[in-house]
């Protein structure tokens, strides 16, 4: 079920552009729609965010795997979407809720940086096994097929998009959200509620590789994430750490490797 049905609005705009021009006139503009989501576990507001419409129960399932509060989507014993709350109500397995850091306030992720809990979501996690490698090539054209199949930022300008590919560069899934965390957890998710493998997939986004994105990439096991934008200081340091390759700045023909170098041939 997907609580809202329209990821856009049109609405009215008055144009202006410099005298000599057309000067001001008035049109209907493209606009992404935002909604505030709000996530209750266990009858506590856990987490309030502005999302895009669409994948509410994907975003929803990802935002609490990549935040430390379940492992696994058989940790949750019920799950309800909520049209009248715009909510995911859900209830954890006996246990579980132990695994929630006790906080005053909901998180208030939004589309904003850093508002995850992300020192409790890696606590505990190794470096990732495996020798999974993928060719130079592979992350170029994914990156690319990011950038330019967006129907959604061609019309509004407005959203970040996340994608997971398999070893052949083909895709997996592609999720789209006004914040490119959402977008994450959304993808993250999929891969979830479907219990794929990660080991062998990689992601691109098209937003800053921080150390949020990084932290959530590490907790679902994948180990290259690439992205047309740069890269931070501490998203460099936390991925040397979890052995992921980080790319940045793909575009065209180049990328930049900062860390787990080797993941990257050709």
């Amino acid at each position: 079920m997907t609580l809202f049905r329209s990821q856009t609005a049109r609405l009215p705009v008055s144009r202006f552009a410099r005298i000599g021009a057309s000067g001001c006139r008035s049109e209907f503009d493209t606009v992404a729609v935002e909604k505030l989501f709000r996530i209750t576990v266990d009858g506590a507001e856990f987490a309030v965010a502005s999302i895009l419409p669409g994948m509410e129960r994907e975003f929803a399932y990802g935002f609490l795997f990549t935040s430390g509060v379940i492992f696994r989507p058989d940790e949750v014993r019920d799950f309800i979407l909520n049209d009248e709350l715009d909510a995911a109500i859900v209830e954890l397995a006996d246990g579980k809720a132990r695994r929630i850091a006790r906080r005053q306030n909901p998180l208030m992720p939004g589309t904003a940086c850093g508002a995850e809990p992300q020192a409790y979501a890696t606590t505990g996690l190794s470096p990732l096994a495996g020798v999974f490698t993928i060719g130079f090539e592979t992350v170029v054209s994914a990156v690319r097929q990011l950038r330019i199949e967006s129907p959604l930022f061609k019309s509004t300008g407005a959203v970040h998009s996340c994608a997971i590919f398999d070893s052949n560069g083909g895709l997996v899934i592609r999720a789209d959200d006004i914040g490119r965390h959402n977008a994450f957890d959304k993808a993250a998710g999929f891969l979830l509620l479907n219990r794929m493998d990660s080991a062998e997939l990689f992601a691109a986004t098209t937003g800053r590789l921080t150390s949020e994105i990084v932290a959530k990439a590490w907790r679902l096991g994948i180990p290259i994430v690439a992205s047309p934008s740069c890269a931070t200081t501490r998203a460099v340091e936390i991925a040397g750490y979890a052995g992921v390759a980080l790319c940045g700045f793909v575009r065209g023909s180049r990328l930049a490797v900062y860390s787990a170098q080797w993941r990257i041939t050709g």
